[in-house]
């Protein structure tokens, strides 16, 4: 069915059952194609009529509209009934559609303005005087290399052009509007001023419209009630306590106007305030009156100054300034030339192989490059089709050069480019939570808004199309009973739901955030924000998740990204999983440490020539052209390593030290001693890897596949993985996570837990290692510990039993 104006299409019933809310939730979620993207709008915008003087047909004379106002009877329609179909056209017809148009581009003289510039100005004069001249080959060579960068710079352009149109076609805005009496959907280009729209937590504004009433407040009485308490308020003197919301009454509905004023944190609207077309609806549910369409809103009118300045980029300014160099600088030569023939007595076009006119035309074809303009314009076709290829849309091809040129980029407050796609991978939860209720939670903590979900409430919800258990779960009897949005100030969002009599209250929001309201131990706290601070330093950013049953203890969840599948082992069931386990922390003091670390040498990283961009997280600066590693990183790598280390060990687990293949006497011993002290639990290879270690060993093996083959290594640690990438490889194939220093010339990526330090320095390899080989040490006392306690418990039990006996 088609919603143009007048196709009424009747709006879903909301039904009086609390559980319809969950019902269309899970219907959502069944039927969502799970995208790691979300649509963007990007529409250009313009509202300036422009006219073309008949003495210059390429320049633009803009015709602004002046004096367009509403008439205030358009004004009056009511909440219920909104302005009827029979009005919709009058109005269309004096203020347009609610759109913001660009002017439609004359293709014809935009083929033509391929053929304007100093360089080619001068290359068009050769070409009438090569005609003029009977030179055909130079007529034919010149006009075909203009011809040749017009065609291109033109396809280029046209094509980027069509892209953008049929995505502006392909996201047009639907919106609420009331007529007739009756709720129906349609595009929003189709509002008029005086239409009555519904405007909802997470959709776009559609126009400047006036807030009018809560959307529970249908017959309009309490929006009365509250413009009458207004009017009192005003009377009397306000106080500091009332100077946000004085003269305002409550407040109904919360905007994010950072697309307009740059403010990140949401505006509250009043009864009568004016949210304005393209800001987002945050919180709230209410309806409003359209004052203003797009044309003549005040983003329509801000964009009519952005784009009535036709400013040149900076790569047409370097080449106007380079050809018209060029061009000054073949103008006096010419003149000498002229000066000389005049002295010579030669004649301006006799004889035809010697003659002032043939000397113009060589000079003025070596005197500028004509090459430039279509080696230039190639280069940046080049450059469109490669960006095309990694969806990037190019509209004009000069764009390439001035955003490669850029010196300073002022970036969004969290000071990233991204690429526009949101994911959510393999969760990590505490110690005993299940991944399916922590999910369900995080679904719980989001709008339940399936018609404008926030971005990341929308990558949540749609994530649960991977979690069928949690998706189940929101079937059993769920009831909202308050949600609050994302709040800029407390940095969480949260819902009070209810099921079976018990009230839950679910948070998600930023990691630091949820765990203040937790009252973890501090080595759970510590733990929490170092592996935060560890995902963050890959690129990833962390959503913590919390529940609160019947006012009880807030419970941390820890929503963040898992380290699960990095490891294998042949005994599953006594593997040790470090997505599962609280990590502790390291008990070393941290002056010391820091002290010993620097004096190792581990700060040192190699040429800052030479440098790895992944590593740009763990460097601190440059000093002298050498890059300084950031040992505040170091520490944090460090005590995730000991901890895991310790963990392996403490479950049974087998960890592997590797030297490597330039390695001294000292790191090899400091190696073979770390095995040692894990006793059974530590192997070490002080010099070469042999090919095939882990994913060949049974061929490796005398005889054969033995009838019990050798477990893995649970985790394998290298002085220097750069020096063994074969085995990092083999690693990554059996899954069996990895321990490394990492230089500033390393990919960490390549590491399970990279710690970054100088892996030249033997002191610093000697160090760390011998850290990694005291929690290991640890781990195996307290296995011993909680061995012997068993035995002891199992002695008592049975010396019981045999009294009893």
């Amino acid at each position: 069915m088609s919603f143009l104006d007048g196709e009424k299409q009747p709006r879903y019933e909301e039904e009086d059952s609390p559980q319809h809310e969950y019902n269309a939730l899970v219907d959502y979620i069944h039927n969502v194609e799970l995208r790691k993207a979300d649509d963007a709008q990007d529409v250009q915008d313009d509202n300036i009529e422009y006219k073309r003087p008949w003495y210059a047909p390429w320049k633009k004379i803009e015709i602004r509209q002046q004096g367009k106002s509403v008439p205030d009877d358009w004004m009056h329609a009511d909440i219920k009934h909104g302005i009827s179909s029979g009005d919709v056209d009058p109005r269309r017809r004096q203020f347009g559609f609610n759109e913001l148009e660009s002017p439609e581009e004359n293709l014809v003289l935009k083929f033509i303005g391929f053929f304007r510039g100093p360089v080619l100005y001068v290359m068009e004069g050769a070409v009438a005087l090569a005609g003029g001249l009977r030179e055909w080959v130079d007529f034919g060579v010149i006009i075909g290399i203009l011809l040749l960068n017009a065609f291109v710079g033109f396809y280029q352009e046209k094509q980027a052009g069509d892209i953008v149109a049929q995505l502006k076609k392909g996201i047009a805005l639907r919106t609420i509007v009331i007529r007739d009496g009756q709720e129906q959907e349609v595009e929003a280009r189709m509002l008029v001023p005086g239409d009555i729209v519904v405007i909802e937590e997470g959709s776009t504004i559609p126009a400047d419209c006036e807030l009018l009433a809560d959307y529970k407040d249908k017959d309009g009485s309490r929006a009365r009630e509250v413009f009458e308490k207004v009017k009192a308020e005003t009377k009397k003197e306000k106080t500091e306590d009332e100077e946000d919301s004085y003269g305002k009454g409550p407040s109904i509905l919360a905007a994010d106007q950072s697309a307009i004023t740059g403010e990140s944190l949401a505006v509250d609207k009043y009864h009568g305030d004016i949210a304005f077309y393209t800001t987002i609806c945050k919180r709230g549910k209410v309806f409003a009156r359209v004052k203003m369409t797009a044309p003549i809103s005040f983003v329509g009118k801000t964009a009519a100054l952005v784009l009535g300045s036709n400013e040149k980029g900076h790569f047409v300014k370097v080449m106007n300034i380079i050809a018209g160099t060029l061009l000054v600088l073949v103008i006096v030569f010419l003149f000498a030339v002229w000066i000389g023939c005049f002295f010579r007595n030669v004649e301006i076009a006799q004889p035809r192989d010697n003659n002032l006119l043939v000397y113009t035309l060589i000079f003025a074809v070596i005197g500028v490059p004509v090459g430039l303009p279509v080696v230039t314009t190639t280069t940046l076709a080049v450059g469109a089709a490669y960006l095309a290829k990694r969806q990037a849309i190019v509209q004009k091809l000069t764009s390439i050069e001035s955003l490669a040129g850029c010196d300073i980029l002022c970036s969004d407050k969290t000071g990233t480019l991204t690429a526009n796609k949101l994911s959510i991978h393999e969760p990590y939860t505490a110690e005993g939570v299940d991944m399916d209720w922590m999910m369900c939670v995080a679904a719980l903590a989001s709008s339940h808004n399936v018609k404008s979900l926030d971005p990341i409430d929308k990558i949540t919800i749609s994530t649960l199309k991977e979690y069928p258990k949690a998706t189940e779960m929101l079937k059993t009897g769920w009831v909202t009973k308050d949600f609050r949005p994302f709040d800029p100030v407390s940095k969480r969002i949260t819902s009070i739901v209810e099921r079976d009599g018990i009230t839950y209250t679910c948070a998600k929001g930023a990691p630091n955030s949820i765990l203040k309201m937790c009252a973890c131990p501090p080595q759970t706290a510590q733990a929490f924000r170092d592996q935060t601070m560890e995902f963050a330093s890959r690129g990833f950013r962390s959503l913590g998740v919390a529940v609160q049953e019947n006012n009880g203890d807030w419970q941390v969840l820890e929503n963040v990204e898992s380290l699960e599948h990095l490891g294998s082992t042949q005994n599953s069931s006594n593997a040790y999983k470090p997505w599962k386990t609280r990590l502790p922390t390291s008990q070393q003091p941290i002056d010391s440490l820091v002290g010993a670390l620097t004096a190792a040498g581990a700060h040192l990283g190699h040429n800052h020539s030479e440098w790895n961009p992944s590593m740009r997280p763990y460097i601190y600066g440059t000093r002298h052209g050498q890059s300084i590693i950031d040992l505040e990183q170091t520490l944090v790598a460090i005590r995730r390593a000991a901890a895991v280390v310790r963990g392996v060990v403490e479950r049974d687990g087998i960890v592997l030290f590797v030297g490597g293949k330039t390695r001294t006497t000292i790191v090899k011993r400091a190696t073979e001693r770390a095995a040692e002290k894990l006793e059974g639990n530590g192997f070490c290879v002080p010099n070469n890897w042999l090919p095939g270690t882990l994913t060949n060993r049974y061929r490796l093996l005398p005889g054969g596949k033995p009838e019990q083959p050798p477990p893995l290594p649970d985790l394998v640690v290298f002085s220097n993985p750069q020096t063994y990438p074969h085995a990092l490889r083999e690693c990554a194939l059996t899954r069996v996570p990895t321990v490394g220093l990492m230089d500033s010339d390393g990919d960490p990526r390549g590491v399970t837990y990279a710690i970054p330090a100088n892996d030249d320095s033997e002191r610093a390899g000697e160090l760390i290692i011998n850290l990694l080989a005291e929690a290991g040490a640890e781990g195996l006392m307290v296995r011993r510990e909680l061995e012997e306690s068993r035995q002891k418990a199992q002695r008592v039990k049975q010396r019981k039993q045999a009294d009893g006996a």
